[in-house]
């Protein structure tokens, strides 16, 4: 494929050079990430896209899905590293660090910014990557990156974002394995009688929840991963989809 001729108007290549002023020379990684780029990764043809790991979350009320993306800039032969999360209700879309050319099919430099990213995740000035647990995670097909590495990838970021009950997540995914509807209803009963036991003993003496364990985070990644897990959650998606946004219409 040869390259586009290098445009002004082009916003994916605008883009790039707004994260290059803001990019670390050394990692290229954004100072300050810039987000509401939805418009500039549209102009991106579907080749130039890789997706790195996509995860999501099975909720009636608000499902949502998210992307990191590697995107990459035909004028310039550079790279972006980006994030979407979309639900019915709304959808962001944020740059996160910019590659050279010169990286191009080497995982190195790629591997060190997603590091980095995660490590920060939940900073309270750096934009958070994942506020909570997937209930899914998909990885993908062909990647130069190992399954080995995603799976620190993705830890990191709940441990650094302090998502608490991962294991007792990973609990309800194992107890209601293809049961998706089934496991939000106890979901749901379960914050319900939380709630109820909060206000009636105080909310000084409410418990924490268990402290997250190397077991409990193997667990978790044992079956979020999981590909038949993964299609049963992506399979309900469209469904819940469209639940949430009849549900939001009426309220």
């Amino acid at each position: 494929m040869s390259p586009r001729p290098r445009n002004d108007r082009d916003p994916l290549l605008r883009l790039a050079t707004a994260a290059r002023a803001l990019a670390d020379a050394e990692t290229g990684v954004l100072g300050d990430p810039i987000p509401d780029v939805s418009q500039a990764l549209a102009a991106a043809p579907e080749s130039d896209v890789t997706q790195v790991i996509a995860f999501g979350i099975f909720n009636p009320y608000g499902p949502t899905m998210f992307s990191i993306d590697l995107i990459r800039v035909a004028g310039t032969g550079e790279a972006l590293i980006t994030s979407t999360m979309l639900n019915p209700f709304q959808s962001t879309a944020t740059a996160y660090a910019i590659l050279p050319a010169s990286s191009s099919g080497d995982p190195e430099p790629l591997r060190h910014c997603l590091t980095i990213l995660s490590k920060r995740n939940g900073h309270p000035e750096f934009p958070i990557l994942l506020a909570s647990e997937p209930t899914y995670v998909l990885l993908p097909r062909e990647s130069n990156l190992t399954i080995d590495f995603l799976r620190q990838f993705v830890l990191g970021l709940l441990e650094a974002a302090g998502i608490e009950g991962i294991g007792e997540s990973a609990e309800l995914l194992e107890q209601f394995a293809g049961r998706p509807w089934d496991r939000a209803t106890e979901e749901m009963a379960i914050a319900a009688r939380s709630y109820v036991q909060t206000r009636m003993a105080g909310s000084e003496t409410a418990s924490a929840p268990p402290v997250n364990s190397p077991a409990d985070y193997d667990r978790w990644w044992r079956i979020a991963s999981n590909p038949e897990h993964v299609r049963v959650e992506m399979g309900e998606m469209e469904t819940a989809w469209r639940g949430a946004l009849l549900f939001g219409q009426r309220g």
